[in-house]
């Protein structure tokens, strides 16, 4: 990790509140109900500051600004898994919204994204393993429950190049409960960077302790 490339996300309240509500009810109901079925570095950015938490046009706005770096785009889209993650059905379901607009792999189907069969691993990790995308906050580890810090978290990107096979922009993240780095793969549309292949971000990790 002394390579690592380490980019600061700044107070986030809605992230930060979804991280304690998160890490108490990973192993609780999921809450759904009957009409939702899935309730249940090149460059450093700027620091970004919520005061309150953002409605799903504030997190556009955000991503909009921070999107035109590969590692802009992983964090917001990160913010937008966390808020899917959340017991809270509002905003769970503001998150899921956001996730398929920010997420290439998850546009162009009238069908929902956490309804295809395609996504059903993802929408059940997102539903019971919030701790997974928590884990891509520095110092987020299995010994302290995967919290995140109280005023700031710091997501590391081990590497940040363009793919050797065509596949975009290649980042690795890194999880405080993985052995090595998590790559995911960005490609731009305009100005703006966009998660398309994401796999590896959800893949299980090493439980709390």
């Amino acid at each position: 990790m002394t390579d690592a490339r380490r980019l600061l996300l700044a107070p986030l309240a809605l992230v930060l509140a979804l991280a304690v509500a998160a890490a108490r009810c990973d192993s609780a109901s999921d809450g759904a109900s009957a009409d939702d079925p899935m309730a249940g570095a090149r460059t450093t950015s700027a620091p970004l500051v919520v005061a309150s938490l953002p409605t799903a046009d504030a997190v556009r706005a955000l991503y909009a600004t921070e999107a035109k770096t590969p590692e802009g785009a992983m964090k917001v889209w990160l913010t937008a898994a966390l808020m899917t993650a959340s017991p809270n059905l509002d905003e769970h379901r503001r998150g899921r919204a956001l996730l398929g607009e920010l997420t290439l792999q998850l546009q162009g189907d009238p069908t929902p994204w956490w309804e295809r069969n395609s996504q059903t691993t993802f929408a059940d990790r997102l539903n019971h393993n919030a701790y997974i995308f928590r884990s891509y906050a520095e110092g987020a580890t299995p010994d302290n429950g995967y919290a995140m810090d109280a005023d700031a978290w710091t997501l590391a990107v081990d590497s940040s190049r363009e793919d050797d096979f065509d596949r975009g922009w290649r980042l690795a993240v890194v999880s405080g409960g993985a052995d090595s780095p998590r790559p995911v793969y960005l490609k731009q549309v305009g100005e703006l960077w966009y998660v398309n292949e994401f796999a590896n971000v959800y893949l299980d990790i090493r439980p709390a302790k």
